[in-house]
């Protein structure tokens, strides 16, 4: 957001106009993955509904001052809906400049069009560890982003902040298991439930390379997430699992009612208050309205 403001030259009310557009844009996307996931547009609105009350939409309309966060919700969510490699891999590169923590969730993007590429029955071992263009996407913009970030930090001293000064680092993991539970409920709330049944669907149809992979990608954006001190920050650029969640439990054909089940996580996000945890602080997340006619009232 800053570069942005810099680039179009906005003031602090402009980065704002424009933060809440990207959030509209937020909600639009997940609305076109969820009908082409679920083929059902009264379940993808539902379903959008929920993901209107979690962490990820609600960050970009949650502040008066700018984040950093929102866009790259946004990019890893747009990659998911443009089939060219190209393109996919400029969405992912620009998520990698809005924060590294963006990169754990690069595998689901891969795993998204890899599933979309092939019909269940082909999810083999063979299928989902080949290397095609999404994976080359992939790992073109983590290259390009290791090059750049290197030269801006060799010739600029441009560095990351690392260490337990900085707070992040691997040494905070075991402290952080101590808010885990909160941790791992508070940026999807309800919507987790699709996570666990895709995992538990895709066991009992013994897709162990499906599994497999989605475990090993989770594992990664967990550990990277409880590395640092904004748990809910982190852990909501895994957004995509849950959309990839849904396509599972759809391909799969696990007989399922996608309508009842995002009516029901629906109503979950609808009854789990939104909060948001960061150094093992547990604090309640005010969405913007709210904000503004307490202030005016």
């Amino acid at each position: 957001m800053p570069a942005l403001g810099h680039v179009l030259h906005l003031e602090r009310t402009g980065l704002l106009v424009v933060q809440n557009l990207m959030g509209v844009l937020f909600l639009w996307a997940t609305l076109a993955l969820a009908c082409k996931a679920t083929n059902d547009k009264i379940a993808a609105t539902l379903f959008v509904l929920g993901v209107a009350l979690t962490f990820p939409a609600l960050w970009f309309f949650n502040c008066f001052s700018t984040n950093l966060d929102g866009p790259g919700y946004l990019l890893l969510t747009a990659a998911l809906l443009f089939p060219n490699a190209l393109l996919i891999f400029s969405l992912l590169f620009l998520a990698s400049f809005v924060d590294e923590r963006s990169f754990a969730c690069f595998g689901f993007v891969v795993l998204w069009w890899k599933l979309t590429a092939n019909k269940p029955e082909a999810w083999t071992w063979r299928r989902i560890f080949a290397v095609d263009r999404y994976v080359l996407a992939a790992a073109a913009a983590i290259l390009l982003h290791g090059c750049i970030r290197h030269y801006l930090t060799v010739a600029r001293g441009f560095h990351l902040p690392t260490g337990d000064s900085a707070g992040v680092g691997f040494a905070n993991v075991r402290e952080s298991w101590k808010v885990f539970s909160p941790s791992i409920l508070a940026p999807f709330k309800g919507l987790s439930l699709f996570a666990v049944l895709a995992a538990l669907v895709a066991a009992a149809s013994r897709n162990w390379a499906l599994l497999f992979c989605t475990a090993a990608v989770t594992a990664v954006m967990l550990l990277q997430s409880f590395a640092v001190g904004d748990h809910t920050r982190s852990l909501a650029y895994g957004f995509p699992l849950i959309l990839l969640s849904v396509k599972i439990l759809k391909e799969l054909d696990a007989g399922l009612d996608l309508r009842k089940l995002a009516a029901l996580t629906c109503s979950f996000c609808l009854l789990i208050p939104s909060f948001n945890v960061t150094g093992g602080v547990v604090s309640w997340f005010t969405p913007v309205l709210p904000k503004a006619l307490r202030w005016l009232f």
